[in-house]
């Protein structure tokens, strides 16, 4: 696969990627949030007020930036020392809370007490970027790509939560990962086995792994493809001024 790295913009409150041509494609996120029902976002924000929910939204989301950061230094070097003096720094940098820092970390020690490690043999990619022209094209990072003991490709999502979620519960994630997949696909022609979710969950301080089935990755490869073409159906005009 070329080696190649992908600009991101906003625009019109969604994420673009260039891709290596000079075309902008709407993120994985950015597709599927389009068609997302947002009720209950909005009930809650309505509930909560905006300045709380702009909070716990910001606080949300440093920590799981937080723990994405040092999966990806531990799984860079499984190192652990060397990881979290890369982290600290990190946050250092960045200008995370304490109170950030403390919950994404102890997120990430969620998934290592787990054992989750432990699956992987080889590492073949971290947060490789990808991009396909499938209904109009689309892009985005996937956390990471491993191999198996059974040396099968594992596509690899890190989520976070505060509580164990069920499946109905988490269908866009379900989506995103075959968009990688098949992105993949394109890109290099190689099929991948399957594809989980490691999820870290605040509450139950325990982490969970939802695998996706080859059935499951069919399946679900053919609803985000839908949600592709509605997008570009919807936003086609955009999508052309901003590539011109």
């Amino acid at each position: 696969m070329e080696h190649y790295d992908l600009e991101t913009i906003n625009y019109n409150n969604g994420r673009f990627y260039k891709t290596p041509n000079g075309i902008f494609l709407p993120s994985v996120t950015t597709v599927i949030g389009h068609s997302s029902d947002k009720t209950w976002l909005q009930e809650w924000r309505a509930n909560v007020g905006d300045e709380t929910a702009d909070r716990i939204s910001t606080l949300s989301a440093n920590r799981g930036t937080i723990m994405h950061q040092m999966l990806e230094y531990y799984l860079s070097s499984l190192n652990l020392k060397e990881s979290l003096l890369k982290l600290n720094n990190f946050v250092k940098t960045q200008g995370f809370t304490d109170l950030e820092y403390k919950i994404g970390l102890d997120l990430f020690w969620n998934i290592y007490h787990c054992g989750f490690f432990k699956r992987i043999k080889k590492v073949i990619a971290l947060e490789i970027p990808l991009f396909a022209t499938y209904n109009g094209g689309y892009a985005g990072r996937c956390d990471c790509i491993y191999l198996n003991h059974d040396d099968k490709i594992i596509f690899l999502d890190f989520k976070t939560s505060k509580k164990l979620k069920t499946v109905n519960q988490i269908i866009d994630y379900y989506l995103q990962l075959p968009a990688y997949l098949l992105a993949y696909y394109q890109r290099t022609g190689i099929k991948a086995h399957g594809a989980e979710i490691w999820m870290a969950m605040e509450k139950e301080e325990s982490a969970e792994i939802f695998q996706m089935s080859i059935g499951d990755i069919k399946k679900y490869s053919k609803e985000f493809l839908k949600l592709v073409k509605i997008y570009h159906n919807d936003f086609n005009i955009e999508i052309r001024k901003l590539n011109n």
